[in-house]
């Protein structure tokens, strides 16, 4: 099972799961699951009623009994399963949900082993990050997702709303597909009744497209005017980075300050049980653009980010809350300048993103620079972010790149004593404008080992793919599917459809999706060839571009209603549309323009 528990001791016997005398004393939530095992309410004898521990009890007698053998750690908890008795303990409650977990995960086909198991985690801090810029599923599907996480035991839940969230004050820059105030509700309580905390996140600086996009809103931009460069053009792929002139607030414009203030005390007021509020402040590549943040800040780019920082932490610690920022603007603080940050934002978290293994020497000199000035550091890996020009990896993730990555972090928490690390899956490499990343169901193989690694520092990579689809999908005895070979996974998760015994959708989107990666090999190689029709090539030569498309254009004819039914069952329609265009409609204008040579 995911996360593997730290202490099993079996006797290589079985049972059935029975229904008996029950007992439990941590909250509603739990005592409603265990009563579903109920026949009658067990005595419990008062020395045990004593004991400060929390616990669950189905038991054959009307009078059980057990000895009590509880892990000190927060999360730890102690779990008994045998023929007459059921048994989870634990000091907290979360722990105690943690073993009913188990428990529940352990008795899916109806049979329980003979066992004992103490658990707990490596790492206090475990969590998921879920960017909404693309993708924004429905209520029903948002909770599915926080139950997954809650059955790997994730117990914090960053979500980054974009223009998700019901704003009020600006409701101009929602989308018209959003969360309304009654189902941010509904999520926090559902999260709740799992014992994972939410941490909203609110960018404040950078990533402000959808801000910035309106007319309204554009003078705010701190790209005023395009600089003069010395060349006309750069290597980054995505060209100059003020080319983005609608990412960027000016930092030194007291209205985007107004605005910036307004939309995060929203949020702030809607996650009033939030005891951290993340305020992005990553990627703002373009600070000092404007002329009015030169003049103020002297083209001190440091200043004039701390200034900031400063200011909009400081409406999170107005409201009692502590403010959490992305670290990649501070990797070339100087210690003078990280000290200033500290006296001036005492209780602020740094969150230091790095996604690859070969980063690792970075992550250590980064979260030491911060921690020897005082400030409490988190890392973070990533499931998909942008995974690279190869073809290979437009429609799945890189998988091996990520599986390394959250090894990484493993290691650097358990080596630096940090508190953990947060798993982070972005919609698209940024803005509006950009197409989306792989599927976000395609990530899960990715988030479950990060689940198993932040329970279990010393995870390992070897035989997980076999351990994932047994305990994800139910399947024994398979293997593979997560190399980016698409072949071999198309075929294995084409039988695991029709054999898995749970999350048949996640199964069917990486069917999908892993014939859509095939597909995009196959239309680049075979569109690379088009222009020799209109060159001077023999009958037999056009013929063998001809057969080649037609293979394409088939692929895509097959595709295209699978990957919209994928998409539609719990997205929105203009999700589908994004997706589908992104992947197929360049494709076929450049086949369009080509059409005539064909002939």
């Amino acid at each position: 099972m995911i996360p593997l528990v730290k202490k099993y001791k079996t006797t290589n016997e079985y049972f059935s799961v029975f229904k008996g005398f029950t007992a439990a004393n941590a909250g509603s939530f739990i005592s409603e699951k265990v009563n579903d095992y109920c026949i009658g309410s067990a005595k419990i004898p008062k020395q045990k009623t004593d004991e400060n521990y929390y616990y669950f009890v189905i038991s054959r007698s009307e009078n059980p009994d057990w000895q009590w053998c509880v892990p000190q750690e927060d999360e730890g908890y102690f779990l008994i399963l045998s023929d007459d008795l059921i048994f989870g303990c634990s000091k907290s409650q979360r722990g105690l949900f943690y073993a009913f977990k188990t428990f529940e995960k352990l008795s899916r086909d109806g049979s329980l082993p003979v066992c004992e198991i103490t658990d707990f985690p490596d790492n206090s801090f475990r969590a998921f990050h879920m960017d909404m810029r693309y993708g924004f599923p429905s209520l029903g599907r948002m909770l599915e997702i926080i139950e997954i996480l809650s059955d790997m035991k994730f117990n914090t839940f960053i979500i980054e709303y974009e223009n998700r969230f019901p704003y009020q004050k600006h409701s101009d820059i929602c989308d018209a597909d959003c969360f309304t105030p009654e189902d941010i509700e509904k999520i926090i309580e559902y999260t709740k009744e799992r014992f994972i905390k939410i941490i909203p996140l609110q960018q404040t600086i950078g990533h402000m497209e959808y801000l910035l996009k309106h007319d309204k809103y554009y003078p705010l931009r701190e790209v005023r005017e395009f600089p003069k460069t010395a060349c006309s053009c750069t290597f980054s792929t995505s060209g100059f980075k003020h080319f983005n002139d609608i990412d960027e607030i000016c930092a030194s414009s007291s209205e985007a300050y107004e605005i910036s203030k307004k939309i995060l005390s929203e949020m702030i007021k809607l996650h009033p049980e939030s005891e951290y509020i993340h305020i992005g402040c990553d990627e703002a590549w373009n600070l000092l653009s404007c002329e009015d943040c030169k003049r103020e800040y002297e083209n001190d780019k440091n200043r004039l980010y701390t200034s900031h920082i400063s200011k909009m932490a400081k409406i999170v610690t107005d409201s009692k809350k502590i403010p959490v920022i992305w670290d990649d603007m501070l990797q070339k603080f100087s210690e003078k300048e990280l000290k200033r940050l500290k006296e001036l934002n005492p209780t602020l978290v740094i969150m230091c993103w790095l996604y690859y293994a070969s980063q690792y020497q970075k992550a250590v000199t980064y979260v030491k620079k911060y921690k020897d000035v005082g400030f409490e550091v988190l890392g973070a890996s990533a499931a998909k972010c942008s995974e690279g020009p190869e073809p290979q990896y437009l429609d799945m993730p890189w998988y091996s790149q990520r599986m390394n990555g959250i090894d990484m972090w493993a290691r650097v928490c358990g080596e630096l004593s940090l508190d953990g690390f947060c798993h982070t899956c972005w919609s698209n490499y940024s803005g509006t404008i950009a197409p989306p990343h792989p599927f976000f169901d395609t990530t899960w193989y990715t988030t479950a080992y990060a689940a198993q690694s932040a329970w279990n520092a010393s995870s390992s990579q070897n035989g997980f793919d076999t351990l994932f689809i047994e305990d994800f999908f139910g399947v024994k005895g398979k293997s593979g599917g997560f190399d980016n070979r698409n072949e071999q996974a198309f075929y294995l998760f084409d039988e695991i459809v029709n054999t898995c015994k749970a999350h048949l959708y996640e199964a069917e989107a990486m069917r999908v999706m892993s014939l859509l990666s095939a597909y995009r090999q196959k239309s680049l190689f075979v569109h690379r060839e088009l222009y020799r029709l209109r060159m001077n090539i023999t009958a037999q030569e056009k013929n063998i571009i001809k057969n080649r498309l037609s293979e394409v254009k088939s692929l895509r004819d097959r595709l295209m209603p699978m990957v919209f039914n994928i998409i539609a069952k719990h997205y929105t329609k203009k999700d589908c549309e994004i997706f589908i265009n992104s992947r197929f409609e360049a494709d076929t204008e450049l086949e369009n323009a080509y059409e005539k040579d064909l002939i």
